[in-house]
């Protein structure tokens, strides 16, 4: 069992010299939509503008006249004819069309580049060559990889109908579905999702405890804007209400200051978003290594061995692994104290 902090400790020890690939391939993931090697339900929102409630009936165009004259109301009278409307209708048409196509080609390369941003991190926790090139690897997959994103947005979907909760612990159940397709390629979409499953069984506790343990610094990140916004806005507000200077003066300051953060903001992600993913994939190299089968016991012919053959007292077989076993990257990493752990969460 394995704490919080020793996953932490375990990701800055492998990040170690490789920050700087690390940043890079967050740097062009994050721009391709991609922040996280979870396999997890996202939504997106929209910002919308209508016209004030007392502008009149829709039917009363006065307010246009009032607002930029008589000549501009005339020109939008003629422009809308019913054959400058059906030309309206197409152009709409086929900007829907065009939008829904980008939108799946988009939703599809997410899912590419998210299966080759994770096998990034898998490849620095494993001791493998980990570079830029790995987000681009995975396009031969990018079939398996869009039904699988799908089927775990659909299925989460679903579980939320049903209440809020249910909808997160699933979200955690099918989190490790991406790292269990690149290293089971043979499984399907739905037996990696199965698979997810089983090894979050009793550990979903144990990933929420790991992520919270990284709230610090996104709490020092974002709470600086937030704290710089209220303040600007507030000075506003008591400026215009007594126009004293130095209300001014603190307002324009606190402006500043929330400009100044909010660049920050991505700067940190930049170090603090392959610090996090690294841990996760430690995360999951520890389940898949603890739940892979014992090996086969090993016979005399296996080493063709002569069968006379007399060992040793002291013969102790040679460790071998199958080609495909996982091993716990954190195995041979400096031990923890024994006893509670008060620096970081037990997981």
């Amino acid at each position: 069992m394995y704490y919080a902090s020793e996953f932490r400790a375990y990701a800055r020890d492998v990040l170690r010299g490789k920050w700087g690939a690390a940043i890079l391939t967050y740097f062009v993931a994050s721009l391709l939509g991609v922040t996280s090697v979870l396999t997890c339900f996202s939504a997106s929102g929209g910002i919308s503008f209508s016209l004030p409630s007392d502008t009149g009936s829709t039917s009363d165009m006065s307010w246009i006249e009032e607002l930029f004259g008589a000549d501009v109301l005339y020109a939008i009278e003629d422009f809308f004819t019913s054959e400058n409307i059906a030309i309206l209708i197409g152009i709409f048409v086929a900007v829907f069309f065009f939008a829904l196509l980008i939108g799946t080609v988009c939703a599809i390369l997410h899912c590419v580049i998210q299966f080759g941003y994770a096998q990034f991190h898998l490849n620095l926790v494993d001791g493998a060559e980990a570079r830029l090139g790995n987000l681009f690897g995975q396009f031969k997959r990018f079939g398996g990889a869009f039904v699988a994103h799908f089927l775990v947005r659909l299925f989460t979907a679903l579980w939320t109908l049903l209440l809020i909760i249910p909808g997160i612990i699933k979200t955690y159940s099918y989190s490790m579905t991406t790292f269990v397709m690149l290293d089971e390629p043979e499984l399907t979409a739905l037996q990696a999702i199965t698979r997810s499953r089983q090894l979050m069984d009793g550990n979903k506790w144990r990933l929420f405890c790991l992520e919270f343990s990284f709230i610090g610094w996104k709490i020092l990140l974002f709470a600086p804007f937030f704290i710089f916004v209220t303040l600007f806005t507030s000075f506003g507000l008591v400026y215009a209400a007594s126009y004293e200077t130095v209300f001014a003066i603190l307002c324009v300051i606190g402006f500043v200051l929330a400009i100044i953060s909010l660049i920050a903001i991505p700067v940190g992600l930049l170090f603090l978003m392959p610090y996090q993913n690294t841990a996760f994939a430690a995360f999951y190299r520890t389940l898949a290594a603890k739940s892979e089968p014992e090996p086969e016991q090993t016979t005399d012919a296996y080493f063709n061995l002569p069968s006379d053959y007399d060992p040793p007292i002291s013969y102790e077989p040679p460790a071998h692994s199958r080609p495909n076993q996982m091993a716990d990257p954190m195995a041979t990493y400096p031990p923890r104290c024994s006893g509670s752990n008060p620096n970081g969460s037990q997981i």
